[in-house]
């Protein structure tokens, strides 16, 4: 769930998982992005994911600084972009795709940055939507990142698949 306070909206994604009340497998074929009015509560828009033999676990919703939505399907896995005003979603597949998790935008918005558990952080050109792994510092990991966000030229991340699990910041 993100807060877009510029356009006075909420996104959120919907996708089912096992661990929900009354969950049936066919469940998690049935996923979307929402656009939710935030006075009321009412859904504008719905933007639903085709379906995927696998299902979908839609994991991480970010906006971009030009009003772009990025969303990631950790089960597909792919990457979702929609562009202001768009009436589809764009998706971004790579063979380093795995395990997708947090997104965090460049404030330039030309790159994005994506947490693949089993990859590390990777870098999305958006231009050209190449994707390259972001090089672990000397005597550091950045396998098992969860959560992202960018701060002050930095990333910053949940991470919780090492151990222990901690926060860190990567230059």
């Amino acid at each position: 769930v993100r807060v877009d306070a510029t356009r006075g909206v909420l996104w959120a994604t919907t996708s089912s998982v096992p661990q929900m009340a009354n969950y049936r497998p066919g469940d998690s074929t049935i996923a979307a992005l929402l656009r939710i009015r935030i006075p009321d509560g009412t859904i504008e828009r719905r933007w639903n994911i085709p379906p995927a033999p696998e299902g979908h676990t839609l994991g991480d919703l970010a906006l971009g600084p030009q009003g772009d939505v990025f969303v990631t399907d950790s089960n597909e896995p792919v990457l979702y972009r929609l562009r202001p005003g768009a009436d589809t979603l764009e998706s971004i597949r790579s063979p380093l795709f795995r395990s997708l998790q947090g997104i965090a935008p460049s404030p330039d918005g030309h790159l994005l940055y994506v947490a693949d558990y089993s990859h590390g952080i990777l870098r999305v050109n958006l231009a050209t939507k190449s994707v390259t792994r972001v090089a672990d510092a000397a005597g550091s990991t950045s396998l098992g990142c969860d959560g992202l966000a960018w701060d002050r030229g930095a990333i910053v991340a949940v991470q919780n698949g090492v151990s222990p699990a901690r926060i860190v910041r990567f230059h």
